[in-house]
């Protein structure tokens, strides 16, 4: 029998583990149909997955994407009912607001292979709740639907599991830093000194768990920041200076860039929303 234990329920988001009761199980032959969008990570044992013709092997680490409407049917080799997973279960409103179409088409394969990367938004997650941090929580979901709007690309052997958590616990840290205090002029120098690092080494973490390099993810955590002051009000010209950018005509091509808006209509368009 399968069971799910409730670890985190908000509107835009539940987080379950799932896993098998000891007494009783359905038939592996049993087909399936998805009803929302699901991130669920295998956290141990195994099992297959066949969907769409195919057949794929799931193990720690790996990733299954389901999405409303996917028929599938999952099979244990050896009737094994020891597969555990964390699944991050995302509101129909959250994915609509993420253009679905983009961060998970139909087309998409329903399995992602273990990565260092899906490794640190799995650990994050677990934090999160943990701490019983929602905001935390809810970001850890868009960082999981940005994820999966990137291409996989070949990924060097992951870390293993206490390697990666003491990268992750480093990075975190940085990263709280770059979003605490966006407008600052952090240096990677600095910012590998205090996780222990080589520059080259910190740099190279960074990017392989969080997705961008330290420079690129201070760049958005400034552009974030401004549109929030954009959205509570702010002249162009003030979020411009207050994030830490010198030239208002370089702020407008890169907040261009990010949002696909001037600075200008972006605050009118919010204001306009509310």
């Amino acid at each position: 029998m399968s069971r799910l234990t409730p670890l985190w329920d908000t509107p835009e988001l539940h987080v379950r583990r799932f896993d098998h009761a000891h007494a009783g199980h359905a038939p592996d032959d049993a087909e399936e149909v998805a009803g929302q969008y699901i991130i669920s990570v295998v956290e141990r044992g195994r099992f297959l997955l066949h969907c769409r013709g195919q057949r794929w092997e799931l193990g720690p680490g790996d990733v299954m994407l389901s999405r409303p409407g996917m028929e599938f049917r999952v099979q244990h080799p050896g009737h094994d009912y020891g597969d555990v997973c964390l699944s991050l279960c995302l509101a129909d409103a959250s994915m609509e607001a993420a253009d679905p179409q983009r961060v998970w088409p139909a087309s998409r394969p329903p399995v992602l292979r273990a990565a260092d990367r899906t490794a640190y938004l799995h650990w994050a997650l677990l934090r999160a709740v943990r701490d019983a941090q929602g905001l935390h929580a809810e970001a850890c979901a868009a960082d999981w639907l940005e994820a999966l709007a990137v291409p996989p690309r070949t990924a060097p052997r992951p870390f293993r599991p206490h390697t990666l958590r003491w990268h992750a616990e480093r990075v975190q840290t940085a990263r709280e830093r770059l979003d605490a205090e966006p407008a600052a002029e952090h240096r990677l120098v600095q910012l590998a000194r205090d996780a222990a690092m080589s520059p080259f080494q910190f740099a190279r973490v960074f990017e392989r768990l969080v997705g961008l390099p330290p420079h690129r993810y201070l760049l958005r955590a400034r552009l974030r920041r401004a549109a929030a002051m954009l959205d509570a009000g702010s002249r162009v010209t003030d979020a411009c200076y207050a994030c830490g950018f010198n030239h208002p005509a370089h702020f407008t091509r890169l907040f261009r860039r990010e949002f696909g808006a001037l600075p200008s209509h972006y605050r009118g368009a919010s204001a306009a929303a509310t």
